[in-house]
C-alpha cells in the first residue's frame, strides 16, 4: 500500500512539474515584468445552511397493542436565504491574494423574446465574485446559443429519414446558423465593464508515434487529444478602456521531447488579456497565472481576473451533431449526477430533551463526521483524477447538457490533476 501511495505521489509530482513548464508564448517585456502566481483549486462545497434539529418523541403502538416511543429529529431552523441558482459554491480557487468566491449557476431557459419560428435562442446565467486586497469584483454572466434552421424548416428537430422521430439530420447540421456567445457585466466599487465573447470549435492534425497511440488508449477518454480545439475571443470594455481577451494554445513545446507521453494529452487551454496598447496584462497558463507588474495594485485587477474566469467557466449551449443541447442530438449518454461531495460544509446542531436523545444526536453526528471525512477525500480524488460521480440513467445528449451540466464542477476537475 505504501509503495502504491509513493508511486501515486511520484506520478502527481511528475505531472505538476511538467505542466509548470508549459507556458504561453508572450514577449520579453512581459516575461521580465510579470510575476508568477500558482492557482490552487479548492474542493467545491455548497454554502452552509446552519441546520438545527430538535428531538421529538411520539408515543405509538405496535399492532395497536404494544406501546413504544418513536424518537426522531426534525429541522426547526435553517438559513433560508434564497440561493439563486441550480448549483452554488463557496470558493473555487486562490491565486496569490486573489480568491474566486460565491459561485452560483442559474437554470437553462429559452429566451422567448429572441426566439421565433426560424430561430431558437437558449441561455444559462452564472455569477461569481473575485476578492483581492479587501476589494470585491462581481461578475454576472449569460451564456447564450442561437440556432437558425434553414432546412428542413418544417421539421427542425426531426431525423432525416424517420422524420416522425427526433434525431440527427446531417443536412440541417451543415446548413444551420449556430451562434454561441458569452456576455458578462463586471463591476466593482468604482467601475463597470462589459465582457463580450464569441465561441467557435475547430480541428487540428496531431502527430503521434505508435507507442504514443498505445499510451493514449490507456488514458481517460476526456484527457486524450483528438485534435479538437475551441476558441473564445472578445473584448472587455467601459467608457474609457478596452481590453481584449482570447484563448490560446501557443505553448513552447520544446520542454517536451518528441516521444513524451504528455504529447498525447489534450493541450490545456490558455487565456490571454491584453490592454488597449496590445500589451500583455494577464495570462493564465495550465498551472499558474502571470500578472503584469503594472496590474499588481491596479483597480482593474479584479476585472481582469473576472474576465479570465468567466471564459474559464464557459461551456457552449449549442453544437452541431452530438455536441449540442438541441433535440437533433438523440445520442444516449449517462447524465451528469449531482456533486454528492458538495454538502460536506454543512453544520448541524441538535436540541435534545432526554439522555437517550443526547446519545442519539451524538451517534448521528459521529456518523456524519465519518461520512464527511470520506467525501472530502473522494472530492479531492475527483478533482485530481477526473469525475468519478455515479452515473445515472441514460438520457439524450441534449438533455444531459441542458438539465444536468454543472459549469463549476467541470472546471474544477478539468484535465489531469485539475490543471486545465
Amino acid at each position: 500500500m505504501e509503495n502504491a501511495k509513493d508511486g501515486l505521489k511520484g506520478l502527481e509530482k511528475d505531472i505538476r512539474d511538467t505542466y509548470s513548464l508549459l507556458v504561453l508564448e508572450t514577449d520579453s517585456n512581459f516575461e521580465n515584468n510579470s510575476i508568477k502566481l500558482d492557482m490552487v483549486k479548492s474542493t467545491l462545497v455548497a454554502p452552509d445552511r446552519n441546520l438545527i434539529l430538535e428531538e421529538v418523541n411520539e408515543q405509538k403502538k405496535l399492532l395497536w397493542l404494544f406501546p413504544y416511543n418513536n424518537m426522531r429529529f426534525v429541522p426547526i431552523s435553517e438559513d433560508n436565504t434564497p440561493i439563486d441558482g441550480k448549483y452554488s459554491y463557496v470558493n473555487f480557487a486562490k491565486i496569490g491574494d486573489v480568491e474566486v468566491n460565491n459561485l452560483s449557476q442559474g437554470y437553462f431557459k429559452e429566451v422567448k423574446t429572441k426566439s421565433n419560428f426560424w430561430t431558437s435562442v437558449v441561455s444559462r446565467d452564472f455569477s461569481f465574485e473575485v476578492e483581492e486586497d479587501n476589494n470585491t469584483t462581481l461578475c454576472e454572466c449569460t451564456i447564450e446559443a442561437s440556432r437558425k434552421v434553414i432546412y428542413p424548416f418544417l421539421f427542425k428537430n426531426r431525423m432525416m429519414f424517420l422524420f416522425w422521430k427526433s434525431g440527427s439530420h446531417p443536412i440541417r447540421d451543415l446548413t444551420q446558423n449556430l451562434t454561441n456567445t458569452l456576455t458578462c457585466e463586471i463591476s466593482n466599487s468604482t467601475d463597470k465593464y462589459t465582457l463580450k465573447m464569441d465561441y467557435n470549435e475547430y480541428k487540428v492534425k496531431t502527430k503521434v508515434s505508435l507507442a504514443q497511440r498505445v499510451i493514449r488508449q490507456l488514458l481517460p477518454e476526456k484527457w486524450r487529444d483528438d485534435g479538437t480545439r475551441f476558441g473564445l475571443k472578445g473584448t472587455i470594455k467601459n467608457q474609457d478602456k478596452t481590453y481584449t481577451i482570447s484563448t490560446n494554445y501557443d505553448y513552447d513545446l520544446s520542454v517536451l521531447s518528441d516521444k513524451s507521453p504528455f504529447r498525447v494529452l489534450a493541450p490545456p487551454t490558455g487565456y490571454v488579456v491584453k490592454d488597449d496598447n496590445n500589451e500583455f496584462a494577464l495570462v493564465k497558463n495550465p498551472s499558474h497565472f502571470k500578472e503584469g507588474e503594472n496590474y499588481v495594485n491596479d483597480k482593474d485587477k479584479g476585472v481582469l481576473y473576472s474576465s479570465i474566469f468567466a471564459a474559464y467557466f464557459y461551456q457552449p449551449l449549442g453544437g452541431k451533431g452530438y455536441n449540442g443541447v438541441y433535440k437533433s442530438n438523440s445520442n444516449a449518454v449517462n447524465h451528469y449526477s449531482e456533486n454528492y461531495t458538495a454538502q460536506t460544509n454543512q453544520t448541524v446542531s441538535y436540541i435534545t430533551h432526554t439522555s437517550k436523545g443526547e446519545k442519539r444526536a451524538k451517534m448521528i453526528q459521529d456518523n456524519r463526521d465519518r461520512l464527511n471525512s470520506m467525501l472530502k477525500t473522494q472530492a479531492k480524488a475527483n478533482q485530481l483524477f477526473g469525475d468519478s460521480r455515479a452515473q445515472n440513467s441514460l438520457v439524450p445528449g441534449w438533455e444531459n447538457e441542458r438539465e444536468y451540466l454543472d459549469l463549476f464542477y467541470n472546471a474544477s476537475s478539468r484535465g489531469p490533476l485539475g490543471l486545465y
